[in-house]
């Protein structure tokens, strides 16, 4: 069942993020990224939408709209081909937004355990290190 939610927390699921691009943010649902499967056993076909499933941030905002900030993880790719698909994917719904974050996180040094991160903020080791 899909609803829309608050107008500020956390959105990760499909089910949380259409309704409240619809019915809060007023985004036409064709301007939401999607990808269509098509079954392998019969004709037909399904639209997924955010299909990353990447978390989206909201906060309330003195004005009318909220503030949206949308996450993209880079598990250490080589190239930035990955994001840049998923920009592409999500154009046309942040060019309908009167505004938005896009925070991008990519992992810069690999490894295992603790002390992998030598120049780490405090806050951000005590969270990830």
């Amino acid at each position: 069942m899909r609803h829309a939610g608050t107008q500020s927390g956390q959105h990760e699921t499909e089910d949380e993020k259409v309704p409240f691009f619809e019915t809060v943010m007023k985004v036409s649902e064709d301007l939401l990224p999607s990808r269509v499967y098509a079954s392998r056993v019969s004709a037909s076909k399904t639209t997924r939408y955010f299909v990353g499933r990447f978390p989206i941030f909201v906060k309330k905002t003195p004005s009318c709209s909220p503030l949206i900030a949308f996450t993209y993880v880079d598990e250490g790719a080589p190239s930035l081909k990955g994001l840049s698909t998923h920009l592409e994917a999500y154009r046309d719904m942040l060019q309908s937004l009167p505004g938005f974050e896009f925070l991008s996180f990519r992992s810069l040094v690999q490894g295992s355990g603790r002390g992998v991160l030598p120049h780490c903020p405090g806050a951000v080791c005590r969270q990830f290190g």
